[in-house]
């Protein structure tokens, strides 16, 4: 039989295998959206983007066109980084946690200076104004701010959340949720015409790679109350 010492040991370590494996996904997201980037370059006669952006343009029906422009309106870069402080505003309050609360600032935070970065860099054009439906909010084109934030956004609170939830089916829900909206989010900036697939491709990896990249943040708290537990059940071993 394994003494409690042995078991928190072994919990700990996974916890930390999960952490590790997190981190390096999202620096390797990241990574993967800047190589992205520098290979689009500022080109816009990318096959594979003429052709999404057509086939998306062709899909358009008044109904599609009021709720993307709500969607696309309701979620920008601005909107976003404000819903992040009122939601570590609320982690704080009600959950007490500092780590969880930054977690989700940081997310936001970082991914939005990553995105003004990148486009700085990359300088790609948006596509023909002909085929855009609203008026885009900066010049260039690469990554999607709006599919940055939202990701950031949606992922570090969905993760806070199921910290906080015992069954998997309330889980299922939140995850459910989040996902849909970022879809609903980013192909509203390819619908609207004022980005090209891979924009809003590469901003989803760098929204999702700079949150996994943060999540020792919340998981250190784990592993300090797992040996907190474990060190009470050694005692009265």
């Amino acid at each position: 039989m394994c003494s409690p010492s042995k078991v928190g040991k072994i919990l700990i370590m996974s916890i930390r295998r999960v952490i590790r494996a997190q981190v390096i996904t999202g620096v390797l997201l990241v990574l993967a959206a800047l190589a992205l980037g520098v290979a689009t370059g500022a080109q816009t006669t990318i096959p594979a983007d003429l052709w999404g952006l057509q086939d998306v343009i062709n899909s358009r029906t008044p109904y599609l066109t009021s709720l993307f422009k709500g969607l696309s309106v309701s979620f920008t870069p601005a909107t976003i980084s404000l819903l992040g402080v009122v939601a570590a505003l609320l982690v704080w309050l009600f959950v007490r946690s500092w780590r969880q609360a930054l977690f989700i600032l940081l997310a936001v935070g970082l991914s939005g200076v990553f995105t003004k970065v990148v486009k700085a860099i990359i300088k790609r054009e948006r596509p023909p104004k002909l085929d855009q439906l609203i008026q885009p909010d900066s010049f260039y084109s690469f990554p999607s701010g709006h599919s940055v934030g939202i990701t950031a956004f949606c992922v570090s609170l969905a993760i806070v959340i199921c910290l906080h939830l015992a069954t998997k089916l309330a889980k299922f829900v939140v995850w459910l949720v989040c996902v849909l909206l970022i879809l609903g989010v980013i192909y509203s900036r390819v619908y609207l015409g004022v980005h090209w697939p891979l924009d809003v491709f590469g901003g989803t990896m760098i929204g999702l790679g700079t949150t996994l990249g943060l999540t020792p943040l919340v998981y250190g708290t784990g592993i300090h109350a797992t040996k907190k537990v474990v060190r009470t059940a050694a005692r009265g071993f």
